[in-house]
C-alpha cells in the first residue's frame, strides 16, 4: 500500500528468457534484447539487473517477492503469454497452475490467452513440417 491506497500490478509475468527456450534463434534472441533494453532503459541506476540475471526463467517466488516484498504491490494478476518467440510462449501456463495450487498470496491469474495460444501453436508447427 501507497498511503492507504491499495497498489496493484495488473500484467505480472515470471518470464522464462533463457536460450533453451527460444523458439526462433535469432529473432527470439531480439526480443530479450528488447526486453532487456526496456528493462535498462526505465530501472533507476542501482535497480538494473545485469543480462544474465535478467535473461533467465523467472521462477513465481522470484516474481512474488519482487512484487510483494521489494516493492509496494498489494495483488497482481499473473499472465500466461502467448509470444511465439519462446516455445512456452514467455509464461508458461504450467507456472500459472504451480501457483495457482500452491495458492501463492497476492496473484489472480489470467488463464484465458491459452486456447488461442495453444491453436496458434498448432498450426504454426504443422505448417512448418508442410516447408
Amino acid at each position: 500500500m501507497i498511503k492507504d491506497v491499495f497498489v496493484v500490478d495488473a500484467s505480472a509475468h515470471s518470464y522464462n528468457l533463457r536460450e533453451d527456450n527460444y523458439a526462433a534463434g535469432r529473432y527470439s534472441r531480439g526480443v530479450v534484447d528488447a526486453f532487456y533494453g526496456a528493462h535498462y532503459g526505465l530501472s533507476p541506476v542501482g535497480y538494473r539487473l545485469p543480462r544474465e540475471q535478467f535473461a533467465r526463467d523467472w521462477t513465481l517466488a522470484e516474481t512474488a517477492k519482487v512484487l510483494f516484498v521489494e516493492s509496494d504491490y498489494d495483488f497482481a494478476c499473473h499472465h500466461v503469454t502467448p509470444i511465439n518467440a519462446f516455445k512456452d510462449g514467455g509464461c508458461s501456463i504450467e507456472k500459472a497452475r504451480e501457483a495457482r495450487e500452491d495458492g501463492l498470496s497476492g496473484f489472480r491469474f489470467m488463464l484465458e490467452w491459452i486456447p488461442y495460444f495453444q491453436s496458434r501453436r498448432s498450426t504454426r508447427s504443422s505448417s512448418r513440417s508442410k516447408s
